[in-house]
């Protein structure tokens, strides 16, 4: 008798360490890091970027209330270490009842869907991927193939699983990074390094979930041009400002997300340039200014 209790208690014990993973745990809202690790192979085998997304105080956009979200750390283009930032990305908001997250951009302050857990097996993801924190659809849209649970902290969290091998997580969001694309694409990949909500960590394994920080200022090369687009997505017309010494032999050089070189600009005279919408087809590009001693790290601009 005391034999069969003692099985009782254990299968009991089992049953509910497991059974945490059908409780709801929301995105955080405070004092949680999500590190993501990004890079590419395009013009140049040394482009990656390292960075973090945290949340920090509250805004009111229309009738809703968003978590303020900002995105900051190092990038890296072709060898050369750039300044650190520090960007506000954009807002979330939770419908915990429905077990959904939407987020709002800076730019075009439209409400999207970020992520959906109350999902079951056979259901069609709502495929999202991030341009300048802003996210929006894209095709294919992966399908679930099963939902099962790892372990953040003490809790169980479910984990949503594809057939493409794609998972996002409860609570955390995708396994690629918080507003980063649900899959991989062809030559660019995004890695989450890890979680950290309070004393929780995920991946269970990692002992810490360090953050990128200013300190990265000491790695950045004298030698590099500091470079800025504004407004940037670019409208009809927009200014492309560097601190640079004009008496030199300026180039500029854009290439487009697949690394392709697009536009070249020589003998560059001004420490402005326009950058004219008509001159470029929808889509991401980056751009590098050059002389015959200095590189800038390549900033990004988007052409909707």
């Amino acid at each position: 008798m005391k034999k069969f209790l003692f099985i009782s208690l254990s299968c009991l014990h089992y049953s509910f360490t497991n059974a945490q993973a059908y409780i709801y745990h929301p995105m955080p809202e405070s004092n949680a890091v999500w590190r993501v690790d990004w890079g590419t192979l395009t013009f140049c085998a040394d482009i990656y970027s390292k960075y973090q997304y945290t949340i920090s105080g509250d805004t009111a956009i229309g009738i809703n209330t968003y978590k303020k979200i900002y995105k900051s750390g190092m990038e890296n283009m072709c060898g050369t270490v750039g300044n650190y930032f520090y960007n506000y990305a954009g807002g979330m908001r939770q419908d915990t009842i429905n077990k959904k997250v939407y987020f709002i951009c800076p730019s075009n302050l439209t409400d999207t869907l970020l992520y959906d857990f109350s999902l079951n097996v056979g259901d069609t993801i709502h495929s999202i991927f991030s341009v300048f924190g802003c996210p929006q659809s894209y095709s294919p849209n992966p399908i679930i193939s099963t939902i099962d649970s790892v372990l953040v902290g003490n809790n169980f969290h479910k984990r949503f699983n594809t057939y493409s091998g794609f998972s996002f997580i409860e609570g955390i969001g995708n396994i690629t990074g918080f507003l980063e694309p649900i899959d991989l694409w062809e030559n660019e990949s995004w890695q989450l390094v890890c979680f950290n909500h309070n004393t929780d960590i995920y991946p269970s394994n990692s002992n810490s979930c360090s953050l990128v920080t200013g300190s990265f200022n000491e790695q950045k090369e004298k030698n590099t041009y500091q470079i800025q687009i504004y407004p940037n997505p670019i409208e009809d017309i927009s200014i492309l400002e560097f601190n640079a010494n004009i008496n030199k032999t300026m180039k500029v050089f854009i290439y487009n997300a697949l690394g392709n070189l697009v536009k070249t600009i020589s003998n560059v005279r001004s420490n402005k340039l326009n950058l004219c919408k008509k001159d470029f087809n929808t889509g991401l590009y980056f751009i590098r200014l050059t002389d015959e001693s200095k590189s800038s790290v390549a900033i990004k601009f988007i052409v909707n």
